[in-house]
């Protein structure tokens, strides 16, 4: 039985070479965006990430003997490439967040600069707004 952790900082240094890869491959031009980049929209960051667990689902099956055909891909590569997608695209929510709240400054109601929205005029959170029922 292995302990707790076991190899988990191994696996994470490999989603990161993972995010590193993609985006030179991008920047080789192999990719027009990535998942870590603000120009794709949510949508479209979902469209690769999917892309990325159907093929998870794919070999999954194959291993279990229920695909009719042959992906012959690698399990854990794929399950890397599901956890450096993620990584990305909480990266890049970061970015706008912080870019946000260094735009607008903290919620006056709340305190809170990584939910602001100023679309109202006001410094109100998104969260705040809800709350408070001014859409």
């Amino acid at each position: 039985m292995s302990k707790p952790g076991y190899r988990i900082s191994e696996v994470l240094e490999e989603v990161l070479r993972e995010v590193a890869r993609q985006f030179e491959l991008k920047a080789a031009g192999r990719f027009t965006h990535s998942i870590g980049d603000a120009e794709m929209t949510p949508t479209q960051k979902l469209a690769v990430l999917m892309e990325e667990v159907g093929e998870v689902s794919r070999i999954t099956l194959e291993l279990e003997g229920l695909a009719n055909d042959k992906h012959n891909g690698d399990l854990r590569t794929e399950l890397i490439q599901v956890a450096a997608c993620g990584v990305a695209w909480v990266a890049c929510l970061d970015r706008l967040r912080d870019a946000e709240a260094d735009e607008y400054g903290a919620c006056t109601t709340c305190g809170d600069s990584t939910r602001h929205r100023a679309s109202t005029g006001k410094r109100m959170c998104t969260l705040c707004q809800r709350n408070n029922h001014n859409f």
